[in-house]
């Protein structure tokens, strides 16, 4: 029995000497030196944690107060910093694409004054830029693209004297239609809100045999990503302004186009004949 009681006695002793241990160990930790120990080591998860003890407690508390707040606003600049860097490449990659997406896109955000321009009429140059790359895209059987164009050629179309109206719309209508045939919802949407009658979407299974025999895989993904390009597009245009500047922007070079682009039968992609 005494042997037990003092069994009992030596475990309650050790187990009290490890916590005034631990509590003397977390003291010592509590520190500047401790600290500046953790970042000597490169250990930094140890280090912070140790800073965050030594702030709220311990012999140092005013001194790492002080580092942990110039920390934290360090980390706010650096972040602040990184955001600034990435919005600086990604207007710079905007700038030497030829994709028609990025060009439109960037021209939007310069005329909403998001974006400096490079040059003075650096909006209306993409634009220009943009229009000629969706006629390219959109004989290249992107339905996206022959979508797009179709509802720029109908900005345009405001602005242009009587005797072009018809040929230009029928060449809107022409886009609108056999982007429709292959499915696009944005351009069966716009057909609809003219009045026109909408396709069956016939050409949309010859996009799904293609995806479906992985013929055309970076087509495919192309293809896709001008769906997402262009749902991004529908959401800049939603912001009234930026809607109006690219219509006015657009119509100041529209009508010089169609006066100067033959309008044979068969001939549904404008061209720079500046």
């Amino acid at each position: 029995m005494l042997k037990r009681i003092g069994m009992m006695l030596l475990f309650i002793s050790a187990v009290g000497c490890r916590g005034v241990h631990e509590k003397m160990t977390a003291h010592i930790n509590n520190t500047l030196d401790s600290y500046n120990e953790s970042l000597a080591a490169g250990n930094k998860l140890q280090a912070s944690e140790r800073l965050r003890r030594c702030a709220n407690s311990g012999p140092d508390k005013e001194k790492c107060a002080v580092i942990q707040e110039s920390l934290r606003k360090k980390a706010i600049e650096d972040k602040q910093r990184e955001k600034i860097e990435l919005e600086i490449k990604r207007i710079e990659t905007l700038r030497v694409s030829t994709n028609p997406w990025d060009n439109i896109s960037l021209a939007m955000e310069i005329q909403a004054g998001h974006i400096d321009k490079a040059y003075p009429n650096e909006d209306t140059v993409l634009i220009k830029k943009s229009f000629y790359g969706f006629g390219v895209c959109a004989k290249n059987n992107d339905p996206s693209c022959m979508s797009q164009y179709a509802q720029m050629i109908l900005l345009g179309m405001d602005s242009l004297p009587k005797e072009n109206l018809s040929s230009t719309k029928a060449k809107a209508l022409y886009w609108l239609n056999l982007s429709a045939r292959y499915g696009n919802e944005n351009a069966r949407r716009s057909l609809l809100e003219l009045e026109e009658p909408i396709p069956t979407p016939d050409l949309s299974m010859e996009i799904l045999q293609k995806d479906a025999n992985s013929l055309a895989k970076e087509t495919i993904l192309a293809s896709r990503e001008s769906e997402r390009r262009q749902s991004y597009y529908n959401s800049q245009m939603l912001e009234e302004k930026k809607r109006q500047n690219l219509i006015a922007s657009f119509n100041n070079f529209f009508p010089k186009i169609v006066s100067c682009t033959s309008n044979k039968v068969g001939s549904y992609v404008f061209t720079n004949c500046n």
